[in-house]
């Protein structure tokens, strides 16, 4: 079978329009498919942007409300048994935070509790970090109080950062006794 010129070229013609066919369907499946993509991209980006400002909020409510269960030492020493903690007197070694914000304190203990007889010249805030992250704020009234700074811990070594928030009061305070379960022990 002979093909004429005519209809060589008409073959070549359908070759050449079923090519840019093709080329113009892949042409647009690229766009279609790099859209597509962007948007996802553009929804990964807000979603990690959403959660990281979730998170930070969900870092400040639980930093805000961790020791916000504190009570009176009344109140307290109802409720539990003396004979599962230990009062550590410190007598010559007492604790002080004389100063403005800033000022810290670092205490290790062991077993999952850590309270503090402090005397303060004025009221006062302060950061508490167990272990390095922060697990809370701790108000001290003026004069002597009993203030519950970790709960709930394991038995393991913790160490624990008290730091003085900027709240205008530039005051002198004293720990005078920490109080630990028993069998545990602590070191500043």
């Amino acid at each position: 079978m002979k093909i004429t010129l005519s209809q060589l070229i008409a073959i070549i013609s359908a070759s050449l329009l079923s090519l840019t066919a093709n080329g113009q369907v892949n042409e647009a499946h690229t766009q279609a498919h790099e859209t597509a993509m962007t948007h996802h991209n553009n929804a990964v980006e807000m979603h990690n942007t959403m959660m990281e400002s979730n998170n930070k909020v969900l870092l400040y409510y639980e930093e805000e409300n961790l020791i916000d269960n504190r009570m009176s030492i009344s109140a307290l020493r109802k409720m539990r048994s003396p004979s599962k903690y230990k009062l550590i007197p410190l007598k010559e070694r007492e604790i002080e935070l004389s100063g403005g914000a800033g000022e810290e304190t670092e205490i290790s203990f062991t077993g999952g509790y850590l309270a503090m007889n402090i005397s303060s010249s004025k009221e006062s805030s302060y950061r508490v970090y167990v272990n390095g992250y922060p697990a809370g704020k701790v108000k001290v009234a003026q004069g002597d109080s009993f203030v519950v700074l970790a709960g709930g811990l394991t038995k393991k070594e913790h160490k624990l950062k008290l730091k003085k928030i900027d709240d205008g009061n530039s005051c002198s305070a004293v720990i005078k006794s920490l109080e630990v379960s028993r069998g545990a022990r602590a070191n500043w």
